[in-house]
């Protein structure tokens, strides 16, 4: 007799990815399915040894994997994606903030300032507030305007 005929549960996938793992469980679960996680938090402390794991495994009751496996074929199969966004949506002024000279879509604008801070976060860690905050540009003319 194999250990394998005297447990409840069935591997029914395996993934390198913590977050990977519970998004399909998250799936598996809304289909009403019992979907439990094995392994992530060895692989959250030491991601190295996911490979000798055999990765973050979900487990489903023995009655449900086979209904768990075409659940997950779909969602590897792209049946679960979202629609894309639509692209006349962005030639609409953010937020109801239109261009004061040519009444064009606006977008945030973020000059030199916003990006030395962000170097400055990032490469010396040290934490310097953005500035140029409410400043727009227009997708149509490129006029530059504060918006307070």
């Amino acid at each position: 007799m194999r250990a394998d005929d005297t447990d409840p549960y069935r591997t029914v996938a395996s993934y390198d990815s913590v977050m990977l793992a519970h998004m399909a469980a998250g799936r598996l679960q809304a289909e009403g399915l019992d979907a439990n996680i094995a392994d992530a938090n060895y692989v959250s402390a030491n991601w190295l040894m996911a490979n000798a794991l055999g990765g973050v495994k979900i487990r489903v009751p023995a009655p449900q994997a086979a209904a768990a496996r075409e659940i997950l074929a779909r969602l590897d199969a792209g049946d679960y994606a979202l629609e894309s966004a639509d692209t006349t949506q962005a030639s609409e002024p953010a937020a109801g903030i239109a261009c004061p000279a040519c009444q064009g879509a606006a977008e945030p604008y973020h000059g030199w300032r916003w990006r030395l801070s962000m170097l400055l976060v990032h490469a010396a860690q040290l934490p310097v507030p953005p500035g140029d905050q409410n400043v727009w540009r227009c997708t149509a003319c490129g006029n530059r305007w504060r918006a307070d």
